[in-house]
Parts: structure tokens; C-alpha cells; sequence
């Protein structure tokens, strides 16, 4: 690939997009060619980074460990890595590994931040790239927060009796309580495990008192609270538990 057709590459990518060519020839008398081989690293987690790169032809992979199978980026022609490293000077945070044969350019930050400074293009083209970075990792942890709550939910539930456990019953009391008030009607747990573990069970999981209606379980007993104004559980009406017939 000669200067000409990296010209044209440079300013169709999304850093240099609409760069001037006089400005891209000027940078590419201080650049080096890079070439990888499928599956060798570029940068390794803890390692200082003084360039950017960007892929001529190929295509790199960004991943948190060296055996990741699931890549958090894929990197093809005209895009970069190693930004993020002029702004802060800090080492590199993940693994950046070619999928295919790959040549690549190089330009060192000093260079790169010459052209910023002479190209108010260039610099919006950046800023436009870290918004877009940005958003991506948003949405990259918006789902990893959405498994967590399904898997989260999983637990809610009894592997062996299929009824919900004390975590489900911690998570909810307080809404229950409320729904039982507001309707006036009573409401009573019968609860499988000790007395112990149910003492988390007097506040919600907000750690807040429970408004005015309380309920306090203990094994093989239940408290039946009628949904009255009252500021103690001594208005509540216990009765021993019976196992059924």
C-alpha cells in the first residue's frame, strides 16, 4: 500500500475523516508500518502505550484475558486503538490480539496531538469517537447489570421445594405489607427457616422501617396483623402453627 491510497484510507477513517491531504502527509513521514500475524498480541494488560494504531488490513480484537472467547471489541480497516492512552498516559487495560493477518499503522502520541492541534477536524473527529466509546461501554453494562437481575431472580426460588425463599421474602415484604394496608385486609408468612435468619425481615431491603403495619415471623408460628394504625406488633393476634393433616 503506498502513501496515496493510506491518504485516502486515513480520511475515510474515523479519526482523519475530511482531514486535509497536506495535513496527512505531513504525519505520515513520522508513522511506521506495523505487521501482525493471526492470534499475535499488540497490547498486553499493564503495558505503557505511547501510539495509536490503525488497522490498514485485518482485523484486531480487544478482550479482558489472553483466552477470552468473547472479544469486548472488534477493531477493522480505518478504525484505532491506543487512544484512550494520550489522555491520561496510563497503561493498557485489555488485551489487543490481531484475528487476521493484520498490518497496521503507528503514530506516536507526540504526532498524533500535532495534528489535533493544527486540525480542528481532527479533533472533533475524536471527541465524536469517545462519545461513541462511551455509549457502547453503557449499553455493554447496561446488559451485564440486566443478567445479573435475571440470574438474581433465579435465587429467589428453592431448588428442591420450588417455593420462594427468605431472599424473595426480604425483597418484597415491605411491598407486601403496603399492598395488605392500603387494602385493609390481613396478611401472614409461614416461614421454613430459623429464627435467626428471619431477623433481617423487620425492615425492608432498604433498610427502612416498615410503615405501621408490622409483622414479626418465627418458625412454625405465624403472626397475623391486621392491617390496623398501630406502632407496635402487640395489636397482632398470634396463633400456634399446625401442620396439615
Amino acid at each position: 500500500m503506498n502513501s496515496n491510497q493510506i491518504i485516502e484510507l486515513l480520511q475515510e477513517s474515523p479519526l482523519f475523516q475530511k482531514v486535509k491531504s497536506s495535513t496527512l502527509s505531513s504525519l505520515l513521514t513520522n508513522t511506521t508500518l506495523v505487521r501482525l500475524a493471526a492470534g499475535q498480541i499488540l497490547l498486553t494488560p499493564g503495558q505503557h502505550n505511547d501510539r495509536i494504531y490503525i488497522v490498514l488490513s485485518g482485523r484486531l480484537r480487544a478482550q479482558l484475558n489472553a483466552d477470552d472467547a468473547d472479544p469486548l471489541a472488534l477493531f477493522g480497516i480505518g478504525e484505532c486503538v491506543g487512544e484512550l492512552s494520550m489522555f491520561d498516559d496510563s497503561q493498557v487495560s485489555a488485551y489487543v490480539v490481531a484475528v487476521t493477518d493484520c498490518q497496521l499503522l503507528a503514530i506516536e502520541h507526540v504526532e498524533a496531538w500535532s495534528v489535533l492541534n493544527r486540525s480542528l477536524q481532527a479533533s472533533h473527529n475524536l471527541l465524536a469517537m469517545m462519545a461513541n466509546r462511551i455509549r457502547s461501554s453503557n449499553r455493554t453494562l447496561a446488559q451485564w447489570a440486566e443478567q445479573a437481575q435475571s440470574f438474581g431472580a433465579l435465587n429467589y426460588v428453592n431448588n428442591i421445594t420450588g417455593l420462594y425463599n427468605r431472599h424473595w421474602l426480604a425483597e418484597n415484604i415491605g411491598r407486601l405489607i403496603l399492598r395488605q394496608t392500603k387494602n385493609h385486609q390481613p396478611i401472614a408468612f409461614v416461614p421454613a427457616c430459623t429464627k435467626s435468619g428471619l431477623a433481617s425481615l423487620a425492615t425492608n431491603r432498604r433498610n427502612a422501617p416498615l410503615p405501621k403495619a408490622y409483622c414479626t415471623v418465627y418458625a412454625r408460628m405465624t403472626w397475623q396483623c391486621r392491617s390496623r394504625q398501630t406502632s407496635s406488633p402487640s395489636s397482632c393476634r398470634r396463633r400456634k402453627w399446625k401442620a396439615p393433616a
